[in-house]
């Protein structure tokens, strides 16, 4: 699975987005690996659309979903 977890630039502790990740992968009706932060970058800064905004502020985040995550 490949997804891009997206958080207000006021969020710099990495457990809360793993929080956030780790809810995902625990709504998905297969089975999932735990996530890692060995494996989490705070990579990408850009500005978000508003549906991305939209999400941010109802529920802390927003995902993309990139690779096998059906």
């Amino acid at each position: 699975m490949l997804f891009d977890i997206l958080v207000s630039t006021k969020i710099n502790d990495a457990q809360i987005v793993l929080n956030y990740g780790t809810a995902y992968l625990k709504s998905k009706t297969f089975k999932t690996e735990k996530l890692s932060l060995k494996i989490c970058r705070f990579c990408h800064i850009e500005h978000a659309t508003a549906a991305i905004v939209n999400d941010i502020q109802n529920k802390g985040y927003s995902l993309i979903e990139m690779e096998n995550c059906d």
